[in-house]
């Protein structure tokens, strides 16, 4: 296979390697609580001691070695003594951490030994260790609501949130965060109970999905075998990472531009022929004094310049007001760690590709066997050699009725490709019909993307479960959440939003209720005296402010600005919104009546007076105009509260346990 098909450079462009973080808590055991690691790092479940359901709960560890809940059930005894579990339980833990095998191991613990009344236990689980991944933080009807789901969740809506409402808001984040997986579980086995899951268009996009999925595992855990080649980093980094000092020649007619280079290419000395032009005013120069990077200019331009010596002559280039030529008069390499960032990326994602052709075909050729009769028949340039005025559809008619195999890919389920087989496919690319003019090379390139991606799709599929990738936490997960949010919208179209029903009076009342939301802004006419000096300013407004004159106030302050300043903010021309306003001006205008006077103080420049002859309030928009707005979210709220009613059948209908604390700051 030596083609290396679209499907394979989306596939490289979105590579990345997988990185696991495994995390202890940070303290020895003291027999107390489990130490805190931190909002964004952990979270805690409340479990009842002898629940089967976590039998393979990490309660502590030594070393990367985890002890498990079942692993301590036998020196507990299943009493209502909480007092004598929680003194067993502790007892059960230091004989783990006194055993030869444990000393001079980091020991760590992550439960609560005070075991609660109700015969409940508190754990405090990190995030990202890779104890916990398949742990429940709730159960659905019996399935589980994974550690490893609610992490990813998490991190997702945290990485939408700004820094305050990750933060300040974590323990409603994570309480609205569990009531929407738990209502998408919800939703998950009403719809599979409804068989919306046995539909042809659900079985489709859940094959398509697992099947690239596992494709992208199976050239990830390839790929986790290849480091970064510094050497090219370097290179890279040290083109990359220039500046220079350029003379510029910039000449209105291409002609003399051409002329110039000609002749300096034929000999002549450039700075003797570049004087003249500049004489006859056919070119003008300009000289860098200071050095520019190189990657801030523009591509093509830098690309020239690093392939100059020092005194170098450039090509010529065209700009919007003629044309240039430059001189490279000194070059620099200048230390850049954004440049160097830039070089790791690019390498890396210039290795990815280069990888995943290589990798691709080496997996096609190893599974696959052609018939090399059958693969002559299929090529296009041959049959337009024979037949130049051959249209498409007549090309294809014969082999759309070849039963012969092209191909057999090996496997524990061979898979045989006939030549009928590719020339439906080939003739269904052609969304607009056969009926055209044969293109040879066009459709001998097509034949050859379709048969690499039908290839490398089975035989990278057979690769990837010989390796168990199909296996893998992960790679189930990644399917099941796929699967879970089209039959979510499948459930949201077919039984939610069909019972949609509101009219007018209920726009109009959300209108009503909430005009306060749908406020014109409020809008001022002032006039404006401008200050150097802010005591000068705070005299004039005060006078203003007793009822003196404008005019007057105007003719007779001191330390007034020129209104000719080009550096004055201009307040008097039109009526202006608050929105306009610079923001430390709109706290200030706020609250203004007219007549009133403020003064506006710009950072490091002017204080303005300004005196306000006009302010219009703000008033409610018109109905008509934000109606289009409004339909959308009394909408919103009917499917929402529809949704909800839904849930709650759903949770007398399906039995939910939450175990999670969302404990928060």
């Amino acid at each position: 296979m030596t083609h290396l098909y679209r499907f394979l450079i989306a596939f490289c462009l979105t590579l990345s390697l997988a990185t696991t973080t495994f995390a202890f808590a940070g303290s020895q055991h003291k027999g107390g609580a489990a130490p805190v690691l931190g909002q964004d790092l952990a979270i805690q479940l409340l479990i009842p001691v002898f629940d089967p359901t976590f039998a393979n709960l990490p309660i502590a560890g030594i070393g990367d070695k985890p002890i498990l809940l079942k692993e301590v059930w036998p020196q507990l005894q299943n009493t209502k003594n909480t007092n004598k579990l929680s003194a067993q339980l502790k007892q059960a833990l230091e004989a783990r951490f006194v055993q030869p095998s444990a000393a001079g191991a980091k020991k760590t613990i992550f439960v609560d030994t005070n075991i609660s009344k109700d015969g409940l236990m508190l754990i405090e689980i990190p995030l990202f260790s890779e104890f916990f991944p398949e742990i429940p933080v709730a159960l659905v009807n019996e399935e589980p609501v994974t550690v490893a789901e609610f992490s990813e969740d998490l991190q997702a809506v945290h990485n939408e949130m700004s820094g305050h409402e990750s933060t300040g808001g974590s323990k409603q984040n994570i309480q609205r965060l569990m009531d929407r997986l738990i209502t998408a579980r919800l939703i998950e086995q009403e719809s599979r109970n409804i068989g919306f899951d046995q539909t042809p268009s659900f079985k489709k996009q859940a094959e398509e999905f697992a099947e690239k999925s596992l494709l992208y595992a199976l050239l990830n855990n390839q790929l986790e075998r290849k480091s970064l080649d510094t050497e090219a980093v370097d290179a890279l980094y040290r083109q990359i990472s220039l500046q220079g000092q350029f003379e510029n020649y910039h000449f209105t007619l291409e002609k003399n531009a051409v002329a110039l280079l000609e002749r300096h290419k034929a000999g002549e000395d450039f700075d003797s022929l570049i004087s003249a032009a500049i004489t006859n005013k056919q070119a003008t120069k300009t000289t860098q004094q200071e050095y520019l990077k190189f990657k801030d200019l523009l591509p093509n331009i830098a690309s020239e310049a690093a392939n100059l010596e020092v005194g170098g002559i450039s090509q010529i280039f065209r700009q919007a007001d003629g044309f240039l030529i430059f001189r490279l008069t000194d070059r620099q390499f200048v230390e850049d760690p954004h440049a160097l960032d830039y070089a790791r990326k690019n390498v890396w994602e210039r290795q990815k590709s280069e990888f995943a052709s290589q990798y691709t075909t080496e997996t096609v050729d190893r599974y696959s066997k052609f018939n090399q009769a059958a693969q002559d028949d299929l090529d296009f340039s041959k049959i337009k050699e024979n037949n130049p005025n051959i249209k498409l559809g007549e090309a294809l008619e014969p082999l759309l009725k070849d039963q012969r195999v092209l191909v057999t890919v090996k496997g524990p389920n061979p898979v045989q490709i006939t030549v009928a087989q590719l020339a439906q496919k080939i003739k269904d690319n052609y969304f607009h019909g056969v009926d055209i003019a044969l293109d040879a090379a066009e459709v001998d390139a097509k034949k050859q993307e379709i048969l690499d991606d039908t290839l490398f799709r089975i035989a990278g599929t057979f690769e990837a479960q010989k390796l168990g990738l199909d296996q893998t936490p992960r790679y189930r997960m990644e399917v099941a959440e796929f699967e879970r949010r089209i039959l979510f919208d499948v459930f949201m179209a077919k039984v939610i939003t069909p019972d949609i029903r509101y009219g007018e009076e209920e726009i109009q009342n959300y209108y009503d209720k909430h005009q306060a939301d749908y406020m014109t802004p409020a809008m001022f006419k002032f006039k404006s005296l401008p200050f150097y000096r802010q005591a000068d300013a705070e005299k004039a407004a005060a006078k203003l402010q007793d009822g003196s004159d404008f005019k007057w106030v105007s003719a007779n302050s001191e330390g007034l600005v020129d209104v000719q300043n080009k550096d004055l903010l201009q307040f008097d021309r039109n009526i202006l919104s608050l929105s306009s306003l610079p923001a430390s001006l709109q706290q200030q205008a706020a609250g203004v009546k007219r007549g009133d006077s403020l003064v506006y103080a710009e950072p490091d420049n002017f204080h303005y007076v300004l005196y306000f002859e006009d302010v219009f309030p703000p008033e409610p928009r018109p109905y008509d105009q934000v109606r289009k707005e409004l339909l959308g979210i009394v909408y919103q709220q009917k499917v929402t509260a529809t949704l909800n009613e839904w849930v709650e059948k759903l949770k007398e209908a399906y039995e939910t346990k939450v175990f999670l604390v969302a404990q928060g700051r």
